[in-house]
């Protein structure tokens, strides 16, 4: 859906769009990043856990139900013709929603956005022509996502990983999932100076995406890589892909 959002967008089809999802448990590959240790995919295939990737580079991200995502999809000129300072006004956006739930959320590192020095929110983004892509995970409550340990080294959203965090930890309650979306909608409100209006997915939208998803993005040359004897190590001193 994220693809056709952004196919459409290109193409005039459909206007700026923010559009929020859960994911169940899932492993998003970036979509620069080589994949294919066979072990490890057997591994993570046995226990269930959904493997997408997304149309955005970066390094793989663990998520679950417990993680409010949302895609953003909008002119380039957001924000003049670079991508840096449109991503920052978006993380404006969710900096200031959090804030409407009374926490000291703060930007961290690049995309990140950080409460008391721990990581609460991730981001990827990229532009595609005239169209501006922004990916964001807020994590909302990992108590809803299941104990399995993150397979590989994608350890975001995971609730034994140091320096991450929830909404729910620091509100001290559960189920905020529609109250957050609520907030950020308002931040990004204040932050894009832009008014919005809730709609369905529409017929064209979930045609494209069903187009999309048969004919490349959900394939295995498409998740796993053109070939299977590329394999992904993760080194502990540099964090950086190895292909062999």
């Amino acid at each position: 859906m994220t693809a056709a959002l952004a196919e459409l967008h290109r193409a005039g089809r459909v206007p700026d769009t923010l559009r929020f999802y859960r994911y169940p448990k899932s492993l998003l590959i970036g979509r620069d990043w080589v994949l294919g240790q066979k072990a490890g995919v057997d591994r993570i295939r046995r226990k269930k856990i959904e493997l997408a990737r997304r149309i955005t580079g970066g390094e793989p991200i663990w998520v679950h139900p417990g993680i409010l995502a949302f895609d953003l999809v909008a002119d380039h000129r957001l924000a003049g013709t670079h991508p840096g300072k449109a991503a920052d006004r978006v993380r404006a956006g969710v900096t200031d929603g959090l804030r409407r739930l009374g926490l000291p959320a703060r930007p961290g590192p690049l995309t990140d956005i950080q409460i008391t020095g721990r990581k609460i929110f991730e981001a990827r983004y990229c532009l595609d022509g005239p169209t501006f892509l922004f990916q964001g995970l807020v994590i909302v409550d990992v108590l809803a996502g299941e104990s399995t340990e993150p397979p590989l080294s994608a350890n975001f959203g995971n609730r034994i990983s140091p320096g991450v965090a929830s909404v729910a930890e620091f509100v001290g309650r559960t189920s905020l999932t529609d109250e957050v979306t609520g907030v950020l909608v308002a931040g990004f409100a204040h932050a894009l100076r832009c008014t919005s209006v809730t709609a369905a997915l529409g017929e064209e939208e979930i045609a494209v995406s069903d187009r999309l998803l048969a004919e490349k993005i959900g394939t295995d040359d498409f998740v796993l890589g053109e070939s299977s004897a590329l394999v992904v190590s993760w080194s502990k001193k540099r964090r950086r892909p190895v292909a062999q």
